[in-house]
């Protein structure tokens, strides 16, 4: 995966998810205190909800919410969600009136806030996930074992790695002979690169004993000058 699209991703979602925090801020005061509602009221929780939700920020990150791995739409993820704002509400809770830091007290709003943050977090993580996609790195295993199979499984699982697994390599036209899920590529009757070029892959993935093997050494670094990571 380019880095670059990484960081792009992250930065993204920490925006999104921080404007949210601070949607449903406006939300629950909306709800709360219709038409009461005024710029007072608004500055008099801002202030503190501005350092909360900083803190709140990182222990999403300690919850795994920024995990590229488990950036995916998920009963997993929601679990996720819900404990990390049931842990900040309850930090919420300790700052806000065992530290009385700021002249508010929260109570029924505080639990407001967190119903709607979850909602609305929730919903922009999947909608996310659903329409903005990481460029996939195309990738080859060399040797069709059953380790190769279960990666290209998982790999087709969970698309937010962005890694595709698009085919096997094997050194003897026989192991192609084996029921695989995804097309085999025999380096015996073929060159490298050719099968690469193929297969529009960008990336072979080797197991660590094949570094051993002299020849099949020498068949990677031929296609290394083509851009191909190793």
């Amino acid at each position: 995966m380019i880095r670059g699209d990484h960081s792009l991703k992250l930065f993204l979602l920490v925006l999104g998810d921080l404007a949210l925090l601070y949607a449903a801020l406006f939300s629950a005061l909306y709800i709360r205190y219709y038409p009461s509602t005024d710029l007072g009221l608004i500055q008099q929780h801002l202030t503190p909800f501005t350092f909360i939700f900083a803190i709140w920020m990182i222990f999403f990150g300690s919850f795994g919410l920024y995990d590229l791995r488990l950036m995916k739409n998920s009963k997993q993820f929601l679990y996720r969600l819900v404990r990390a704002i049931a842990t900040n509400t309850i930090l919420t809770i300790l700052i806000l009136y065992l530290l009385p830091l700021f002249e508010i007290e929260p109570r029924r709003n505080l639990f407001l806030i967190a119903l709607i943050a979850t909602i609305f977090i929730f919903i922009w993580r999947s909608v996310f996930n659903l329409t903005i996609r990481t460029p996939s790195s195309r990738v080859l295993l060399f040797g069709p074992t059953q380790e190769a199979i279960e990666l290209t499984e998982y790999l087709s699982h969970n698309p937010q790695l962005g890694q595709k697994a698009v085919g096997f390599l094997a050194n003897g036209g026989e192991a192609c002979n084996l029921p695989l899920p995804l097309p085999c590529y025999s380096t015996h009757d073929r060159k490298l690169r050719d099968i690469v070029r193929e297969a529009k892959a960008d990336t072979i993935v080797i197991s660590p004993e094949i570094k051993e093997n002299k020849i099949l050494v020498d068949l990677l670094f031929q296609v290394i000058p083509f851009g191909i990571g190793i």
